[in-house]
């Protein structure tokens, strides 16, 4: 008939799991064109039962480590097969560490790193605060600021468990920047300019415990580190590392210019005589 499919694909192409953990494929029916095409019934059968099952409307299901095979056989007798790749892997956290004023909200996620930084769904895990008169975390794993103090979020699931702490701290009125947003940053190739956000309450207190996170809009111009609150640039170009703070409005950004390089003194140090020159 008319507009019947003459290919059947499945959506994911491939599949990368954790033991008991599922995943729904769809088929998707196209013509020669590759524009849609009218479908029909699926048998769905997995290759390898021991390592991954699949349901008769196409929930894969890991069972054990290793390689795995889903196939689809349309009523028309098109066919297709699913790659499944189980593996026992670690999961971690996006964020090392939270930071909420009572009253705001926030979201943990979670990712497979030996998966191509895979992220896992949130309602995959159990999660739940160790106190819950600081912090509540819901099932999806968004978490709500109670009360100043300290706790952690903690996500089970996989045959595995990790927690992430989390901070409230006094509301957060402001943040001092440095250097000013309001200039661009001149940071040469392989330089490194340091960049601060401290956080201050509205009676001008800073709130140190108070997290602002950092995030270059285009990594291929420069790069950001945490730890030493420093970027460094990487090519020729303009980017924009944002700061987000810990509050309503307190999200801005700097302009990076990176150029080819700066000036520095061919030696560290140099010693002098009374009345003697070096150039």
């Amino acid at each position: 008939p008319a507009g019947a499919a003459t290919v059947l694909k499945l959506d994911p192409g491939t599949v990368q799991l954790l033991p008991s953990e599922a995943e729904q494929v769809v088929p998707v029916f196209l013509r020669d064109d590759g524009s849609p095409g009218s479908g029909s019934s699926i048998t769905w059968q997995s290759l390898q039962p021991a390592v991954a099952s699949v349901s008769n409307t196409g929930m894969v299901v890991a069972i054990a480590p290793g390689q795995g095979l889903v196939q689809a056989t349309a009523a028309s007798g098109l066919v297709a097969r699913l790659p499944v790749q189980v593996a026992q892997a670690e999961f971690a956290f996006t964020r090392t560490a939270l930071s909420l004023s009572p009253g705001t909200v926030d979201s943990v996620h979670a990712f497979v790193p030996s998966q191509h930084n895979r992220i896992l769904a949130g309602a995959a895990l159990q999660w739940r605060t160790v106190d819950e008169r600081v912090a509540r975390v819901s099932p999806l794993g968004v978490v709500t600021a109670v009360n100043p103090g300290k706790t952690q979020v903690v996500a089970s699931g996989f045959f595995q468990e990790h927690s992430i702490p989390v901070v409230v701290h006094r509301p957060v009125d402001a943040l001092d920047l440095s250097p000013p947003v309001r200039d661009p940053v001149t940071v040469p190739i392989g330089g490194a300019i340091k960049f601060q956000a401290k956080a201050v309450a509205a009676d001008g207190t800073p709130v140190p415990e108070a997290v602002a996170n950092f995030e270059v809009a285009d990594t291929a111009f420069a790069s950001f580190d945490p730890a030493s609150g420093t970027a460094t640039g990487k090519k020729i170009g303009t980017t924009k590392l944002r700061v987000h703070g810990p509050g309503h409005g307190l999200d801005t950004a700097w302009t990076l210019n990176v150029i080819a390089g700066g000036i520095a003194a061919d030696v560290p140090r140099v010693g002098l005589g009374i009345g003697a020159r070096r150039k």
